[in-house]
């Protein structure tokens, strides 16, 4: 069956190779409202073109291999079948019907666009099958390929074919119906899963209905586990947060109506989509419908040459689970006099009311924060009894602390602003202790590498505007402060930076775009760190990759927040491609 299956799908992609062009009618329509799942292809010869080109553009010295190789297999499974009447340029879709059937003998149905469903048949079956072909109801003909024990089912839709091995499937698709893809998907759902170049939709009522029971049983075990820090090594703060972040998770399926996951082949790079969609009704809903998309042009004013940007108008008061994340990472005391005194500055800080807010940075020691308040002021007073109300049994970041922080207030100057300055003084082991003895090392010297033992935090305002910036002197901070106030050298006049944020949505609600190759580098030699502390991990087998001299490649991330919607997209140019080829180039060569 499974062989049976994956031969009659790769007959439908590679048809339009082919095929002659066609008007191709709506295939949304003959595909029933409540398939739970169903995945596209926008024209195999589209989809083969644009996915050659952003090979070509990407990796040119392989791209031919590549794409000849793909051909050859798909020709293999074909083994001689014509299809020269599937259209050019129409949609191929395949629909799951029922998902209880998906483990044992999955029920689909594979959606073909044809100028002539008897021309497809006389070329897609050979003369045996021709002859044993036999009609099995309205508009419903069926015959064994190639000797097989399942029999194959063709419906004819007049402008598609559909081809089935389940009887049931071909008479549902036989029909037509109101109540079809097209008019159940949501515009924004149907407009995501459309322009992808492959894409495949979830019914999340569906799975919901199928499968609810048995997530919210799991959640019921895993509240329980939490209960006692499951043998975890977790503190009391950690399991509230796992316990929010996962029961937000179990909302967020709860509140689901529809997903969409798909990738779209440009010749400037690959894009890969994601979009949710939820009732309007909803609890998660109510948040998104708080929040309104921007275009975050100021992104462009940040100091250019770091390794990561990223832009946000993100509310903190808009969901009460995710501000409560939020703020017990930001700063907590185990305190209870602290932690009343924190909370009560978070809360001021919320009410200060961030309109946005641009990030630029190195390491996590060494970046630059802006944001633009309604109430700046309040913000900055805000800030200054958060880090007032820490002791020495307080953490930030969710690093512990060995001291209370040393506060000097409007200890520096720069133009109009006025820095207070705030000196932490990390305590690492802390930090690790729950953690097994074997990785406590490693893990202290990441965090020590990453943020530093002793780390000095400078924020001061002007007008509505609070610039925070961290540093290991003020000579640094103020280098950096200076060299975005006076904008001698702002990132929008980087063409690589221009080219990716062109290709991600025009408004968003988080935006974050990073040089790829140093991103790669600073991942690859954490992970080096952590695998060489694991008992028969082969950590000192993790190669060394180093960033490639030049300008930065940078990738590109969206996530848009708005009334009913979720999306994310993450964008890939070509030149980040050759440029992480680059880097893998001496490993690659040395295995040929």
């Amino acid at each position: 069956m499974k062989m049976l299956f994956r031969g009659i799908l790769s007959a439908a992609l590679l048809a339009a190779v082919v095929a002659r062009p066609a008007v191709a009618q709506d295939s949304l329509a003959i595909v029933p409202g409540n398939a739970p799942i169903v995945v596209q292809l926008n024209g195999y010869e589209k989809a083969k073109v644009r996915l050659g080109t952003f090979l070509g553009n990407s990796l040119p010295d392989v791209a031919p291999k590549l794409v000849k190789q793909m051909d050859d297999s798909l020709r293999d499974l074909l083994d001689g079948r014509e299809l020269k009447a599937v259209s050019k340029d129409g949609r191929v879709f395949v629909a799951i019907t029922d998902l209880a059937s998906l483990a044992d003998e999955p029920e689909f149905a594979i959606i073909i666009p044809v100028t002539s469903v008897k021309e497809f048949k006389d070329g897609f079956l050979k003369e045996d099958e021709r002859k044993a072909l036999k009609k099995s109801g309205d508009n419903i003909e069926s015959v064994k390929i190639d000797g097989k024990e399942a029999t194959t089912f063709f419906v004819d839709r007049k402008d598609h074919v559909v081809l089935s091995t389940n009887s049931d499937v071909a008479a549902l698709f036989a029909k037509s119906t109101d109540k079809h893809l097209g008019t159940v998907m949501a515009k924004g759902t149907q407009t995501a899963f459309l322009a992808q170049d492959v894409a495949v939709y979830v019914n999340l009522k569906m799975v919901n209905k199928q499968y609810g029971a048995q997530v919210r049983g799991f959640k019921a075990i895993i509240d329980l586990t939490l209960q006692g820090g499951g043998g975890m090594g977790l503190d009391k703060k950690q399991i509230e947060m796992a316990r929010g972040l996962f029961n937000s998770l179990v909302a967020l399926f709860d509140d689901g109506v529809a997903a969409v996951l798909g990738v779209e082949f440009r010749p400037e790079g690959g894009n890969l989509h994601f979009t949710a969609q939820f009732s309007s009704d909803s609890e998660t809903n109510d948040f998104l419908k708080k929040l309104t998309p921007a275009a975050f042009k100021q992104l462009g004013a940040m100091p250019n040459g770091m390794m990561m940007y990223s832009a946000s108008n993100f509310e903190m008061g808009a969901s009460k689970t995710l501000t409560a994340l939020m703020q017990s990472a930001l700063a907590d005391d185990e305190d209870e006099d602290a932690k009343q005194g924190i909370k009560a500055a978070l809360k001021d800080l919320a009410a200060a009311d961030r309109v946005v807010q641009y990030s630029g940075m190195n390491t996590i020691g060494s970046g630059i924060e802006i944001a633009e308040y309604k109430d700046a002021a309040k913000a900055n007073a805000a800030m200054l009894k958060m880090f007032k109300s820490l002791s020495k049994s307080g953490s930030f970041g969710n690093v512990p602390l060995k001291a209370a922080p040393t506060i000097k207030e409007n200890a520096e100057t720069v133009g109009k602003f006025k820095f207070t300055s705030v000196k932490f003084n990390y305590d690492f082991d802390k930090a690790v202790e729950a953690l097994p003895e074997n990785i406590r090392d490693a893990t202290r010297a990441t965090m020590e590498r990453l943020a530093g033992d002793k780390v000095t935090l400078y924020f001061g305002y002007s007008g509505n505007t609070l610039i925070q910036i961290a540093g290991k002197d003020w000579a640094q901070a103020k280098a950096g402060i200076e060299e975005y106030l006076k904008g001698g050298n702002p990132l929008d006049k980087d063409e690589n930076f221009q080219s990716v944020r062109k290709q991600l949505p025009a408004d968003a609600t988080m935006l974050m775009l990073g040089d790829t190759a140093r991103t790669l580098e600073m991942i690859v030699d954490l992970v080096k760190d952590q695998a060489a502390a694991l008992p028969g991990f082969p950590g000192g087998g993790i190669p060394e990759l180093k960033a490639p001299k030049g300008k930065p490649a940078f990738f590109g991330v969206a996530v848009t927040m708005k009334n009913e919607y979720t999306s994310f997209d993450m964008f890939v140019p070509v030149t980040a491609i050759q440029q992480v080829r680059k880097m893998f180039a001496p490993l690659i060569d040395g295995d040929n």
